[in-house]
């Protein structure tokens, strides 16, 4: 569970594989939670060696790495989607092999839609990934990137 307690230290029997495509703001602030508590990352990028992401992996102390999305996403368990919404339909196309995972649309704006499909449609990714077998839901997209991990809303990130 992402929410789950951290594992020991060396206890990998709780850590979920999350990849995730995207390393800006909100991509790399989800990275940070969710190593925090113990899962591994691999952020799936266009240039795994670019110096914000190479600084987006060096947050996670040991934890993360970056590859292109398909290498990222095929030994994940959970996918989420932190690019930008002109930039989601090219992820998409190269998620690779959805079957059995999870999707997370972190897209708010849906301004300039996708192909064949209205402008206004935010839930296009979801779709997309529930047809190549993935489960999709929409998260993150109501409070700023600067909130995750340091928001007071309940029971602690992990």
């Amino acid at each position: 569970m992402l929410g789950s307690s951290p594992p020991s230290q060396g206890d990998t029997a709780n850590s979920i594989p999350i990849a995730i495509l995207g390393a800006g703001n909100v991509g790399a602030a989800l990275a940070r939670v969710w190593a925090a508590c113990g899962h591994s990352i691999a952020f799936g990028v266009q240039d795994p060696v670019s110096e914000k992401v190479t600084a987006a992996i060096a947050a996670l102390k040991g934890k993360g790495r970056a590859a292109q999305n398909e290498e990222a996403v095929q030994s994940a368990t959970v996918v989420t989607l932190c690019v930008p919404w002109p930039g989601a339909e090219q992820a998409i196309r190269t998620y690779g092999n959805l079957t059995g995972k999870i999707l997370i649309d972190s897209n708010e704006s849906g301004v300039t839609g996708f192909k064949g499909v209205g402008d206004r449609d935010r839930n296009v990714p979801c779709r997309t990934g529930s047809r190549m077998g993935a489960r999709g839901v929409k998260a993150f997209n109501t409070i700023g990137a600067v909130h995750f991990g340091n928001a007071q809303f309940g029971a602690p990130a992990c």
